[in-house]
């Protein structure tokens, strides 16, 4: 393969990995689009939250990232079956860290009680944390997929899952955050937000899987060794204290915004959701 075809090679992959991406940071913006037309306080709420829950699972994001250098090594390497085997390793690891983590969200709120944030806005933030703590093990799952589903170049269904992503969050944010009197659904706020966004990562999730089964349909069913496990946590650990470290401080700085006050720590919600389509 020359320069130009693997140059196209790799326009082909990177195109619509950047804007499944980009989709992903869309929704996270018309969250917070709908929770600020809804109340200052919800929308201060969702940023404390996801703060919480991101500087948590941003561990074992990055050892279940492991799997984007082991599994193209061994795609590469013509060793198909040892990349089906790391992918099992890895939804292993994204189930029992996700577990783990999620028990450790829960227990999260309680820094809000220290922290001096506004009694109003930890209440919803609370409520807000507790909901998304539901989607920690699909999402993890999610990104296991992903790696495999990326390693093999198969990347419509990444695509389609995050445009039906995007169609639904969007939907389900008005419906649930404003609520319908005409059905009866009352306005819920963050938790009409935290509950579309865990119905989002479910039906991603699905696409995923099936996207998976098709590649490797007339496949047996892989077993991981110890061995595979250690692998991913080779590269992975490492990836997952850098993203500990660089959400933990966004983390510590949208603390100090609460404690300035409601107005503030939603604003700082704002920025960093712009800033974060960088």
């Amino acid at each position: 393969m020359d320069q130009r075809s693997e140059l196209r090679a790799q326009i082909a992959l990177a195109v619509p990995l950047a804007a499944q991406q980009l989709g992903f940071q869309l929704m996270g913006l018309v969250d917070a689009a709908w929770l600020g037309r809804y109340s200052d306080t919800a929308l201060a709420a969702a940023g404390i939250g996801n703060n919480l829950l991101f500087a948590v699972t941003a561990i074992g994001l990055g050892i279940v990232m492991g799997l984007d250098t082991v599994i193209p090594q061994a795609i590469g390497g013509g060793r198909i079956e040892d990349a089906r085997r790391f992918l099992h390793a890895g939804l292993r690891l994204a189930v029992l860290i996700g577990i783990a983590a999620t028990l450790v969200v829960i227990a999260m709120p309680l820094l809000l009680d220290v922290a001096d944030v506004p009694a109003d806005v930890a209440e919803e933030a609370r409520v807000y944390v507790y909901l998304r703590a539901v989607g920690v093990v699909p999402f993890l799952v999610s990104v296991a997929l992903r790696s495999y589903l990326a390693a093999r170049s198969v990347t419509r269904p990444l695509i389609i899952a995050v445009v039906l992503g995007n169609l639904a969050n969007a939907a389900l944010d008005v419906v649930l955050i404003f609520g319908v009197d005409a059905i009866g659904i009352p306005p819920l706020g963050v938790i009409g937000a935290a509950a579309a966004t865990v119905s989002v990562q479910i039906v991603i999730i699905v696409v995923y899987f099936a996207a998976a089964r098709a590649v490797d349909h007339d496949a047996p069913r892989p077993v991981s060794t110890r061995a595979d496990l250690v692998e991913v946590l080779r590269y992975g650990l490492p990836v997952g204290g850098q993203l500990f470290a660089e959400v933990g401080i966004f983390g510590v700085a949208t603390m100090l915004a609460a404690n300035l006050g409601t107005v503030p720590v939603a604003a700082h919600t704002i920025a960093l959701t712009v800033s974060s389509f960088t």
